[in-house]
């Protein structure tokens, strides 16, 4: 029952576009929402969809595969250049303001490459893109290192942009030319796979969780969306050492919170969390399981949650803290109650 009414819930939030509404808070506790036109939560919630549609068939009707079909015509309607993406869609002000980005456009590749096969040229992006120690710097932005291979030429050519606009992109946001992210990292991994470009990402991560690191993230504020792509890399054919999936474990596990029966700090902890331990075939305390049907609103869906971080530095009285969408909050919720039973 809980899981059919969060279904109808995001059904019924889906605008006529495809997109999914997002907002921008200015704190954490997301008590001042603004509505703002990004495509993320939208990949992210046709990625969760998807995965659902593969395990749990039941799921399957004329409405969803609608849901679906839109998010597709979504995407392609907002491409930066065929086959790139970045955070905001057209509607938005900052779409010309801002650079594509490697995150945004592998996580839209991931959801399209079953039904768009054209994205898969995309591969070249990252022998043009710059790297640092084998890991792919997140902005899709012209460098001179790559003016003199035949490819980098041409993507050099076609991402150009002002450098007075670079220059005030980098400059009154807290992005770098240079920036390299550990959640980007494994969404790359997630969407390329097993090959000789990630060997060094899949070593990076290994090495980061078995020394137990501390979680550092420019863009997602929340290690438990890390450790669940991570989780969601294993399921879709990405192979580590043995002992890294029982210490992959076991650092989620070490969110648990007794007081509040949950995962984390709030329920889209709790919820990323139960699916990256069912994800690796662990069990679940069923509290955490029980929190989540607490939680549910009376229409059906679960609250906004900030995801993901950014915004304007040192310029308060434009200053965000992150986004949220209730939508992709909901469909985590809906993910972990289907695989956290007892039969997945």
């Amino acid at each position: 029952m809980a899981i059919d009414k969060g279904m109808a819930y995001i059904l019924s939030r889906q605008l006529a576009s495809g997109e999914f509404p997002s907002y921008i808070t200015r704190d954490e506790n997301c008590a001042d929402l603004h509505i703002d036109g990004t495509i993320f939560p939208t990949i992210l919630l046709g990625i969760s969809l998807k995965e659902l549609m593969r395990g749990f068939p039941s799921l399957q009707s004329q409405d969803i595969e609608l849901c679906l079909k839109n998010i597709e015509h979504y995407l392609l309607a907002n491409q930066w250049h065929p086959n790139v993406w970045h955070f905001w869609n057209k509607t938005s002000y900052f779409f010309y303001f801002q650079p594509p980005d490697i995150d945004d456009t592998v996580c839209a590749s991931t959801f399209l490459k079953d039904t768009y096969p054209s994205v898969k040229e995309n591969i070249y992006l990252f022998y043009f893109l710059g790297h640092r120690k084998g890991l792919f710097k997140t902005w899709i932005v012209p460098r001179i290192r790559n003016f003199f291979s035949y490819h980098g030429f041409i993507y050099n050519w076609r991402f150009r942009i002002s450098p007075l606009r670079a220059v005030k992109y980098f400059g009154s946001t807290q992005a770098s030319y240079n920036d390299v992210d550990i959640a980007v990292q494994a969404n790359i991994l997630d969407y390329l796979g097993e090959c000789d470009q990630t060997e060094r990402i899949k070593n990076y991560i290994q090495g980061f969780v078995l020394a137990d690191k501390l979680y550092r993230d420019k863009w997602y504020h929340r290690e438990l969306f890390f450790l669940y792509t991570v989780s969601r890399c294993i399921t879709n054919g990405i192979s580590f050492d043995q002992s890294f999936y029982k210490k992959l474990a076991q650092r989620i596990q070490g969110f648990w919170d007794e007081e509040q029966e949950i995962y984390g700090k709030d329920i889209l902890d709790n919820a990323l969390a139960i699916i990256a331990l069912r994800n690796l075939k662990y069990d679940v305390d069923q509290k955490s399981i029980q929190s989540i049907y607490r939680a549910q609103c009376r229409n059906g869906g679960w609250d906004n949650f900030t995801l993901y971080v950014g915004g304007y530095n040192e310029r308060k009285a434009y200053r965000y803290w992150g986004w949220s969408c209730d939508s992709l909050t909901t469909m985590y919720c809906i993910e972990a109650l289907l695989k956290g039973g007892k039969e997945y």
